[in-house]
């Protein structure tokens, strides 16, 4: 899959690849991916709190490198652990994880979704870059209920903590989110959200989510 966007002065390109397998009469599947970013903008130069000169260079690139474990315990009952590494061109590796389980209680007919993660990178950041080193987690959670099929309705919550230790002073920024949503699908396919979303950086606000999928 490929894209590309771009907002004046500001352009991007994407590149990713995905290829997965199921193994052990379909009990487990292993996926890799690879994602590639591209972006070129004009590049800046200022002092920094510490009076040091941050050179953001016109031309940065990422790549990300993914494995992802899918365990079917059951018929009821599917875990996944993901592990992703992202290499910067101006920023230190970032390592990234997540644990997830899907539980279908078929007693009420509904489907249980819960992820925790958390990315960390790998050492503290250069002067080419104006934000700090990151070490970050999240839990999220859907509820869908399933008794009226095709139709199904849901609930969601994502909590995100974010800790920068900023490189000008070396001191940490903590940053921090609460996402709740309900969601509406139709025969697994499309899938509608509303959600709403607080920041404790006084940033609030609501997103729409409309999708359909033709597989």
């Amino acid at each position: 899959m490929a894209g590309g966007s771009s907002t004046g002065e500001r352009f991007a390109r994407s590149l990713e690849a995905t290829a997965s397998s199921w193994f052990n009469n379909e009990q487990y599947q292993l996926a890799v991916g690879m994602a590639r970013d591209w972006v070129e903008q004009p590049g800046k130069q200022y002092l920094d709190l510490d009076a040091k000169l941050v050179k953001l260079p016109p031309y940065t690139s990422n790549t990300t490198y993914s494995i992802e474990n899918k365990f079917l315990i059951n018929s009821t009952l599917v875990t996944h652990i993901n592990y992703a590494v992202t290499q910067f061109t101006t920023r230190p590796d970032r390592h990234q994880v997540e644990l997830g389980a899907k539980k279908y209680v078929p007693e009420i007919a509904t489907a249980i979704h819960i992820n925790i993660g958390g990315a960390k990178d790998s050492k503290q950041v250069e002067r080419t870059t104006n934000y700090g080193k990151i070490n970050a987690y999240y839990v999220e959670t859907t509820v869908l209920s399933e008794r009226n099929k095709p139709h199904a309705l849901g609930t969601y919550y994502r909590f995100y903590k974010e800790d920068e230790l900023v490189r000008a002073g070396n001191y940490d920024k903590i940053y921090g989110s609460d996402t709740i949503g309900l969601l509406y699908l139709f025969d697994n396919s499309f899938k509608s959200g509303i959600y709403y979303y607080k920041s404790n950086q006084s940033i609030e606000g609501y997103m729409l989510q409309l999708s359909l999928d033709t597989e």
